[in-house]
């Protein structure tokens, strides 16, 4: 069941979840209740994506990270990014193990709600504990400076990215550029086109 959903999430057929599942009885897991709240994410059924976390997390399932991002995710989108920072912080707090993915989620969750200065201390606050954090992680970041209209901030973060270890992909490198063009500025363009050029990166 479980393939079922990731199927119609990656197809977007939605419509097809109700009729699917009407009348079936499903035994539920992890994997299936992962699959279960991200379908719901995504098709903005936050508050039955949010009521299914707290359901597993009162029935001896062991929620794992996807868990927790699907359930970071449906509060930032379902009008709660506030109670989504707390749950976030709590769970640093209390020293749950949290992977590059759950950071990323958080920071992007709150970005995508205009949320851009909690994103973007959200994101230092991991370079400096030196969370774990991938090249996801800091184009998200960029995205949230570039959206925020910090571009000075922003192209200083690609800069500083590989200081940190971490390379920028295609993906980084559109976000960058696509900051810059809106701020017309044609020499720093060219600056970073020509990067791409060195690094063999194709856009």
């Amino acid at each position: 069941f479980a393939s079922i959903l990731s199927s119609l999430c990656l197809s977007r057929d939605f419509d097809l979840l109700t009729k699917i599942t009407d009348g079936i009885e499903i035994e539920l897991d992890l994997v299936t209740g992962n699959s279960l709240i991200n379908c719901l994410c995504k098709i903005g059924n936050t508050s039955h994506a949010l009521r299914l976390f707290c359901y597993m997390c009162n029935n001896d399932l062991a929620v794992d990270c996807y868990t927790r991002t699907g359930y970071l995710t449906a509060l930032c989108r379902g009008g709660g990014p506030q109670v989504a920072v707390n749950m976030y912080e709590g769970m640093i707090r209390d020293k749950i193990r949290l992977d590059a993915h759950v950071h990323t989620a958080m920071i992007d969750g709150l970005i995508e709600v205009g949320r851009y200065s909690t994103a973007i201390r959200l994101f230092n606050r991991c370079v400096k504990e030196k969370y774990p954090l991938d090249v996801v992680s800091y184009t998200v970041a960029i995205k949230g400076l570039v959206r925020g209209k910090r571009m000075d901030e922003a192209c200083s973060l690609f800069s500083k990215m590989r200081e940190d270890g971490v390379m920028p992909n295609r993906r980084t490198y559109r976000t960058i550029i696509s900051g810059l063009c809106k701020e017309r500025e044609k020499e720093k363009v060219k600056k970073v086109l020509w990067e791409c050029v060195e690094e063999g990166v194709e856009l």
